[in-house]
């Protein structure tokens, strides 16, 4: 279930006398891919694999080659985010996560809404901080104040300001901040993309995001492949 705020539910959000929005779905059979159980089984499992990667990775740096950089500073930020993240998403099924949003009632959703802002920071945040770590690692295979070297910097730079941008429309989009999830309070939520009333300028703001996110994904993952063979070529 996505995050669909009040001023973006409309007619939507007309409760009845049983306290839902809608009864419509509430006994309805939660598929097995929605319930708690597997949503809490995947986060810690994922979460588990995560920190043992990174684990492995701090002792191969700084117990056997003892050659620890920024870049090993930058994955422990991006998997402390991604935990943060991830304790957020095993809140949501409490607040509603897996369901059907007009089987919540108006105080779930409310709830729902602010655990899902702090949930979708943290992962602008992870996805940013996991590809600067990258790059910033790719610094060290390049000779200083080459060209190749300046690219990554350059790439350094976009993708830290794409992140940041993200955040801070999240993070800022309601005035005040709350107005994103709390209905009854006394403000406004901004027209730029994800505090959009329009829903379908609010859900293209994530696909936006998501866009970038892969094409910088592409970008991050193939650049090595291509700067390193022509290193070979020139050496050749």
């Amino acid at each position: 279930m996505v995050a669909i705020p009040e001023q973006r539910v409309g007619t939507l959000l007309s409760s009845n006398s049983t306290g839902f929005i809608s009864s419509s779905s509430e006994d309805e059979t939660v598929p097995l891919i929605n319930r708690r159980e597997t949503v809490l089984a995947l986060t810690i499992t994922f979460q588990i694999v995560a920190w043992i990667a990174v684990i492995f990775r701090l002792y191969a740096r700084f117990k056997l080659t003892r050659a620890g950089g920024w870049d090993d500073l930058l994955v422990v930020l991006a998997a402390m985010s991604v935990s943060i993240g991830s304790s957020f998403v095993a809140v949501l099924p409490d607040y509603g996560l897996g369901q059907h949003v007009l089987s919540l009632t108006m105080g779930m959703y409310s709830d729902y809404l602010y655990w899902f802002w702090a949930a979708t920071i943290s992962y602008f945040f992870s996805t940013t901080l996991i590809k600067v770590s990258l790059l910033v690692q790719y610094l060290r295979l390049f000779e200083r104040r080459s060209t190749i070297h300046l690219v990554i910097i350059a790439l350094i730079a976009i993708v830290s300001a794409w992140g940041l941008i993200f955040v801070f429309l999240l993070a800022f989009s309601c005035s005040p901040v709350k107005k994103f999830w709390s209905w009854s309070t006394e403000g406004k939520c901004f027209g730029f993309g994800i505090g959009s009333e329009d829903p379908d300028t609010f859900f293209t703001a994530f696909a936006t995001h998501s866009a970038f996110n892969m094409a910088f994904d592409i970008i991050v993952l193939t650049f090595p492949i291509f700067s390193l063979s022509s290193i070979d070529l020139e050496g050749s």
